[in-house]
């Protein structure tokens, strides 16, 4: 088996045109370790043929079932075995032959008898028993291949199935001529190679590259799902990157100092209102921890425990604000409101949204409205669109007996005289209806159940966006100018 192996290898090798040392270096092995492969001197192993094979580019299976030509690709004449005991033993075992000569004396050799399944001579050899061993199935290719091909020259090769003995085995009929230089006659050789291995062997082949190519299927499937999951991981972060462009643009332009934070609360992006109004530079708090930041800008724990403690809740998602007194870029004393807008996506912190506005102004004019208010004599109330008490100053309770904080809530005409209740709502609706003011008078009641006779006069009020919040009253005590009148009118008609 080793020398027809070995010159098996060889033919191979000189197809590809390569030379001993080029092959040896190319599986790894020595020059002199080939030489005796190919000569049959040394047993190749398995992973030394299967290296062989890759740099051939060959199948394992076709290395054992290869026949050779008649010409080599140097175009030499292959030597070969010139009598029968010599060609059997350069066949592939285990193996056998069936020969017959000119005269049509057909001949089994030992390995023929035992691959049939009997002790060698233990019949007469003739082609017609043999092609009764094979299976029905294959007897036609058989004899076919006996009767049409005894005179052609160009070899053949054939695999039937034989039944031996309850069992089947496979065999390939390799036909050949044999040139006999002493008697100058031919022999017709049929090489009996036995396949039953190398089919165990190919089985196992194909079912080896089935499981490779369901494996590859396999993985092909996962590997387009992750493709389409990466182009839509990809089309999601250019889409954000989108109006991540568009927010930077807006938070740049905005009026408000804005900045947002990072999960972990630091700086990522902030505009130039907030560097003015903190007296901060994006340079020196990008990237930076938002508390660590504001307690370097606030030495006063009056205005940084209100961020402190924004910040906590901000990042366990509570949104929250807060308003303050602080000195700005200019050493002006701004008021602001802080607000902290924690973004949640799938129930996880990703960033928060720092908001400031400057509300100086609103907070001064509220303040010089509170001052004039306190030290105005008349009496003040501040009521929403359904007439309910939001407000009423100290004087409220010389003239009505209430405290001011008790009113809160309280309806305007539940201190009405039930017979003026209609006439005030009316006056005060009138003034809600035209912009302006309406003026008027009404008898409230005391809270010790005496009738006041005042004057009224309602005015509207708006929020900065127009939306009507209801209407500020100022009352005034008319009970002494009233009988005052009445007195003066009463003397003018007695003269």
């Amino acid at each position: 088996m080793n020398q027809a192996l070995g010159q098996r290898i060889s033919y191979l090798r000189s197809l590809k045109g390569m030379s001993q040392e080029e092959l040896a270096f190319e599986v790894g092995l020595s020059s002199q370790h080939l030489s005796r492969v190919e000569r049959g001197v040394s047993d190749p192993s398995l992973a030394t043929l299967k290296r062989i094979c890759h740099c051939l580019q060959t199948d394992l299976v076709d290395l054992f079932l290869f026949a050779f030509p008649d010409t080599w690709p140097d175009g030499s004449g292959r030597s070969g075995p010139q009598d029968f005991s010599g060609c059997e033993t350069s066949v592939s075992s285990p193996s056998g032959m069936i020969t017959f000569d000119d005269a049509g004396k057909v001949q089994f050799s030992s390995g023929a008898y035992r691959l049939m399944g009997h002790n060698p001579g233990s019949f007469y050899p003739t082609l017609n028993r043999f092609i009764k061993m094979v299976i029905p199935e294959d007897r036609p290719l058989c004899r076919d291949f006996f009767q049409n091909h005894v005179s052609q020259n160009k070899p053949v090769e054939i695999v039937v199935r034989l039944m031996r003995k309850g069992s089947q085995v496979t065999l390939k009929l390799c036909r050949d001529v044999i040139w006999s230089k002493e008697s100058d006659s031919k022999r017709i050789l049929f090489l009996l190679t036995d396949l039953s291995g190398y089919m165990v062997l190919r089985d196992f082949w194909i079912r080896d590259r089935q499981q490779l190519e369901e494996y590859v299927n396999k993985r092909n499937l996962e590997l387009s799902r992750a493709l389409e999951s990466y182009q839509q991981e990809l089309e999601r972060r250019k889409k954000y990157e989108h109006e991540l462009k568009i927010s930077e643009r807006m938070v740049s332009g905005s009026a408000d100092g804005l900045a947002f934070l990072c999960a972990e609360a630091k700086f990522k992006v902030v505009n130039k209102s907030f560097e003015e109004i903190f007296s901060l530079t994006r340079k020196a708090v990008v990237g930076k921890n938002y508390l660590e930041v504001m307690k370097n800008r606030f030495r006063d724990t009056q205005c940084l425990k209100p961020i402190e403690q924004n910040i906590l809740l901000a990042l366990k998602g509570v949104q929250v604000q807060f308003e303050q007194w602080i000195e700005d870029t200019f050493n002006r004393t701004v008021f602001i409101c802080v607000k902290h807008v924690p973004l949640i996506e799938k129930g996880i912190l990703t960033g928060i949204i720092v908001s400031v506005q400057d509300m100086t102004d609103q907070r001064m004019a509220e303040e010089s409205c509170k001052r004039i208010v306190e030290t105005i004599t008349e009496t003040i109330l501040e009521v929403n669109s359904r007439l309910e008490i939001s407000f009423a100053n100290e004087n409220v309770s010389e003239l009505l007996g209430y405290d001011p904080k008790s009113m809160s809530g309280l309806s305007l005409l539940e201190l009405v005289h039930p017979q003026d209740v209609n006439h005030v709502e009316e006056s005060i609706k009138k003034a809600n209806d035209h912009t302006g003011s309406s003026r008027f008078e009404a008898r409230f009641i005391h809270r010790n159940g005496s009738l006041v006779l005042v004057h009224v006069c309602s005015s509207r009020l708006f929020d900065g966006t127009g939306s009507f919040l209801g209407a500020t009253v100022m009352v005034v005590n008319l009970g002494s100018s009233y009988w005052l009148r009445k007195t003066i009118s009463n003397d003018a008609l007695i003269t």
